[in-house]
């Protein structure tokens, strides 16, 4: 296509920018030969988005919040702020193993090789508080470890300074059991609380939805996790309490807006259930954990990241009303398993790679990029090694 049509400078005014769009398009009319502009080259996304084939600073005109930086309400381009003390995001690995030894052999040799955080994901019998001896065997080892134990914690954290570098453990519907687990395991190791960072969070809604059933009441889960969450504010003051997750929608098939409608409908309601249990709008949104899954269209998971830091501040605003509190929320993310292959894993790479930058350029926190045989259910040192890579 001619390069002439538009001219070598930025135009003068918004009229030789329109004329020089409409030159563009009477030209790829004429090479269509009768085809529709719309059909051929406009591509609709799944979310009911048009894309156009060519955009300019025309189409910017009314969008809002396009000067405000990183760090500045409503946080578009993330809740840390750039520059001198800037902090990029945590390389949160997860480990596929059977067992707590396997998972502690990999995890030390990780946390030697650059991973920075540390995923503790408890199996389903763990999660739903079940007694490995009576917990149905589908659930033993099923998507985690087999945490039943005090001694199934050291065995999976042997070495493991946790002051040092923070913890992720979702603790499923009910957060009370695994917790306990944990923070003794903390303290007979002579670790101290109030240093250690991360989250040990419960996501009953989740729980629910990716499951079928609560091991629990509702009612009961949303005590459980109000207790937890004011207990922290003495005793763990850094540490997240409520977790929204919405990978498992991701992963069924549902799109940015859908999830995004889930994961904020599910954070407002945890935030109005624990406001009725003395937990304030302003603590339940400081200890929010976001974790999401990343797609493979590029430039709709950043989009999708960064409209979820201005729609949550929102939502802070319509129950709080201080904004600010909105940035105290972490955003994990996690590259999605929609397309990846188990036929042809070396191709999982590529895909993973675009979907980890489509997290860091929205703003993530934190990052898990899939090993490239992840989907196989185990992994190698060489896999986890390219993936943290």
């Amino acid at each position: 296509m001619p390069t002439s049509i538009f001219p070598p400078a930025a135009p003068d005014s918004d009229v030789a920018l329109a004329d020089s769009l409409a030159r563009w398009r009477a030209l790829v009319e004429g090479e269509l030969k009768g085809v529709p502009f719309e059909k051929k080259l406009v591509t609709r996304t799944p979310e009911g988005i048009a894309l156009q084939p060519v955009y300019t600073r025309a189409d910017l005109a009314g969008v809002p919040h396009l000067e405000t930086m990183p760090g500045e309400a409503p946080f578009l381009r993330g809740g840390r702020t750039a520059g001198r003390g800037f902090r990029p995001w945590l390389i949160a690995q997860e480990i596929a193993a059977a067992t707590a030894a396997d998972f502690n052999r990999a995890l030390r040799a990780d946390l030697m090789a650059g991973q920075n955080a540390i995923v503790v994901r408890p199996d389903r019998a763990s999660r739903a508080g079940s007694d490995p001896d009576e917990a149905p065997g589908d659930d033993i080892g099923a998507d985690g470890i087999s945490l039943a134990d005090g001694d199934d914690f050291a065995a999976a954290l042997d070495g493991a300074d946790l002051t040092a570098v923070p913890v992720f453990l979702a603790t499923g519907a009910d957060p009370l059991p695994l917790t306990a687990l944990f923070l003794e395991y903390a303290r007979s190791r002579g670790m101290a609380w109030s240093k250690m960072t991360g989250s040990v969070t419960a996501d009953p809604l989740a729980a629910w939805a990716e499951s079928g059933r609560l091991t629990v009441q509702l009612d009961d889960a949303y005590d459980s996790l109000a207790g937890w969450t004011a207990w922290v504010e003495t005793y763990l003051p850094a540490l997240k309490t409520i977790g929204v997750s919405v990978v498992h929608w991701h992963n069924a098939g549902a799109t940015a807006v859908q999830e995004l409608a889930f994961a904020l409908a599910t954070a407002a309601e945890y935030m109005r259930a624990l406001s009725t249990r003395d937990v304030s709008a302003a603590q339940a949104a400081a200890r929010t954990e976001f974790e999401f899954a990343v797609g493979p269209q590029f430039f709709m998971e950043v989009a999708k990241f960064r409209a979820l830091r201005l729609l949550w501040t929102r939502v802070v605003a319509a129950l709080h009303g201080d904004p600010a509190v909105a940035a105290l929320a972490r955003v994990r993310a996690v590259t999605g398993r929609t397309d990846k292959s188990q036929l042809d894993p070396h191709v999982n790479l590529l895909r993973a790679t675009t979907q980890a930058l489509s997290a860091v350029l929205g703003g993530c926190d934190g990052l898990h990029i899939g090993a490239f045989d992840e989907v196989t259910g185990a992994t190698t040192d060489f896999s986890r090694r390219i993936a943290r890579n």
